[in-house]
């Protein structure tokens, strides 16, 4: 029988700005800004303290900011850490930043990253986001981390 892949999905997204609940990124890293998501939120099936595997497959935050004037929007990126001061990193990618605005004011940070991580279920994945380009920015006030498991 044929190993099949289970998906979870959370929008439950913790800002480390409580007080405006958002990430403000643009041109620059700044981890004092960063989303917070709880593995325990994926209702992911494993062991309570022991390691899991699984997938990152994408992660998509949503605000609003100033979208890139060109074409060429492959310039934001993206790393994903097991701590807040960013020294446990488990990933680091790029992805894309939608040219156009939707409902007017929402601006679109997309990341296809599909890359496996082992984690635990008291694990809190810390993510940050730098957008390239000069005069490119979001204020990023929701999300979304779709991963997969074996």
């Amino acid at each position: 029988m044929p190993i099949q892949k289970h998906a979870r999905t959370t929008t439950t997204i913790t800002w480390a700005d409580g007080i405006n609940n958002n990430a403000v990124w643009d041109n620059t890293w700044v981890i004092a800004e960063n989303a917070q998501i709880a593995v325990s939120d994926l209702n992911i099936p494993f062991n309570t303290g022991a390691d899991c595997p699984l997938t990152i497959e994408e992660i998509l935050f949503v605000g609003t900011g100033t979208v890139p004037a060109t074409a060429d929007k492959e310039e934001v990126q993206i790393l994903i850490a097991k701590d807040a001061a960013f020294t446990d990193i488990v990933h680091f990618g790029t992805g894309l930043y939608s040219d156009a605005k939707f409902d007017t004011t929402k601006c679109i940070v997309s990341f296809h990253i599909a890359h496996p991580i082992v984690v635990q279920d008291t694990d809190v994945l810390y993510c940050t986001v730098k957008c390239e380009g000069g005069s490119v920015d979001i204020t990023a006030t929701s999300g979304r981390i779709t991963v997969s498991q074996e």
